[in-house]
């Protein structure tokens, strides 16, 4: 990063690594997905049928009003956020506990940046920022800087209803990670894994910590 370019990939990919076999605090195969599973739901259990889908979301099973007589059995519903938007993804908290959570173990993370200011860095990515010498926008149509949120992704339907999937949504088991996130959201279908953002005046932006 302190020579001036970031690396950002779809979200896909982090479902793709956790298949592959990659250490499963990296990969999640969850990633901008929510899910419940269903042991068994019919006309009998009306309140189990309006728990399927997320809040705002057109349910996995949808009978025609007024059917009877019908039922499903372990059955598991996904759904998955529009699109798939691209990341670049960094954590905030204490710099000795992150140094514990991403660095130690089997993780293969031996350095730390510091971003200054991570909304005014994102900001200067996506206006300032170049992918193979075109603007970002070129790229991408929209962006959005936030932190993540964490919650229970993946439920048995008595526990309730799944959250709506989103970017910015993990599951809690990555709670430690404490993650930030820039998501780009392309303009069209890019048939790569990784891109690389150029930019400019790094110093002004980054410190390296280690």
């Amino acid at each position: 990063m302190m020579s001036g370019n970031v690396v950002i990939r779809p979200l896909s990919y982090y479902r793709r690594l956790e298949e592959q076999g990659a250490a499963p605090w990296i990969g999640d195969r969850l990633e901008n997905i929510s899910e419940v599973y269903v042991d068994h739901v019919s006309d009998k259990t009306p309140e189990l049928l309006n728990r399927i889908g997320p809040e705002g979301m057109p349910p996995g099973l949808s009978p025609m009003d007024g059917a009877k007589d019908w039922s499903a059995s372990d059955v598991t519903f996904q759904y998955q956020f529009a699109n798939d938007p691209w990341v670049f993804c960094a954590s905030d908290g204490d710099l000795k506990e992150l140094t514990k959570v991403m660095c130690g173990g089997d993780s293969n993370y031996d350095a730390c940046v510091r971003i200054k200011d991570f909304g005014k860095f994102t900001a200067h990515l996506y206006f300032q920022g170049r992918i193979k010498l075109n603007p970002v926008a070129d790229f991408f149509k929209a962006s959005h800087a936030g932190r993540v949120k964490y919650d229970h992704v993946a439920l048995k339907i008595q526990e309730g209803r799944p959250p709506v999937p989103g970017p910015f949504l993990k599951d809690v088991k990555f709670l430690s990670q404490q993650e930030g996130r820039y998501a780009l959201f392309p303009s069209n279908p890019i048939g790569e894994d990784i891109l690389f953002i150029n930019f400019s005046s790094a110093s002004e932006h980054l410190v390296q910590e280690f």
